[in-house]
C-alpha cells in the first residue's frame, strides 16, 4: 500500500478522510461542537502514523498563505490554511493546502455557512506562491510570530519549484442532507455562490465536488 495517494481526485479524498473519521468514531461524538478541530488532529495523526502516505505535514499547525483573492471585508491578503502537507515525486516538490470545515449544527445558518466554505474556495485558487514565500522569509507584521519565524524559514526549502494544489473538506450533519437530491442542493448552492463571487475576479474554478457518508455526517470534499 506504499503507493497509494489518497490525493488524486476528490473522490479519493472524500474516501480517506471518510475512513480516517469512521475509525476514529466520529459518529459517536456528533453532538460535540468543535469537530473541526478534532478533523484537523486525526488527519495530522493519520499523515504520522501511517507508513504507505508519502505525504508529511508542513509544521505542526496551520500555515499562513497570500491570495490574489482575500475575502471580501478581509484587511489583508494574507489567511491561514488549516493544513499544509507535501512530498517529493520523480524528484519534484508537491504541496496541498487544506481548508476543513464543520458546518455546524444549525440548518438555519447552513446557506450562510456554505457561502464562506466559497470565499475559501476562491481565496484559495488565489493563491500566490511568490508572495507565500517572500512572507515565510520576512513575515509581514499581519502574520508575524516570532516563536514561528525559524519554523518557516527552514521549511521555505518545500516551495523551490514545487506544484500547489488545494482541497476543502466539510463536515455537515447527515440529517441535514441524507439524500442524492439534498447533496445536490448543497454543491448547487456552493457553486451558487461561487459564480457569485467569481463575478468581479479572473478565477476560473472547474472542480468535482465528492459526497462521502458516515452514520451521522455528510463529507463534500473537493481537489482543486
Amino acid at each position: 500500500m506504499k503507493n497509494e495517494n489518497p490525493f488524486i481526485n476528490s473522490f479519493s479524498l472524500g474516501q480517506w478522510v471518510k475512513n480516517i473519521l469512521s475509525k476514529s468514531r466520529i459518529d459517536t461524538i456528533s453532538e460535540w461542537r468543535m469537530l473541526e478541530y478534532w478533523i484537523q488532529v486525526e488527519i495530522y495523526r493519520n499523515l504520522l502514523e501511517e507508513d504507505w502516505v508519502s505525504w508529511k505535514p508542513v509544521g505542526d499547525y496551520e500555515q499562513p498563505y497570500y491570495t490574489r483573492n482575500p475575502h471580501l471585508g478581509s484587511k489583508s491578503n494574507w489567511k491561514w490554511a488549516d493544513l499544509v502537507i507535501w512530498r517529493k515525486r520523480n524528484g519534484k516538490n508537491e504541496m496541498l493546502w487544506f481548508e476543513l470545515k464543520d458546518l455546524g449544527r444549525s440548518k438555519e445558518r447552513l446557506d450562510d455557512n456554505i457561502k464562506q466554505v466559497a470565499f475559501d474556495t476562491v481565496a484559495l485558487k488565489g493563491f500566490d506562491a511568490f508572495k507565500t514565500l517572500e512572507g515565510w522569509l520576512e513575515p509581514p507584521e499581519v502574520i508575524r510570530d516570532k516563536g514561528r519565524i525559524k519554523e518557516w524559514k527552514s521549511n521555505s526549502f518545500i516551495f523551490d519549484g514545487a506544484n500547489h494544489r488545494f482541497a476543502q473538506v466539510i463536515l455537515i450533519p447527515l440529517h441535514f442532507a441524507d439524500t442524492s437530491d439534498e447533496h445536490n442542493n448543497i454543491k448547487t448552492t456552493w457553486n451558487k455562490f461561487l459564480m457569485d463571487i467569481l463575478k468581479n475576479t479572473n478565477v476560473n474554478i472547474t472542480h468535482n465536488i465528492n459526497v462521502s457518508t458516515t452514520q451521522k455526517f455528510s463529507i463534500f470534499s473537493i481537489i482543486m
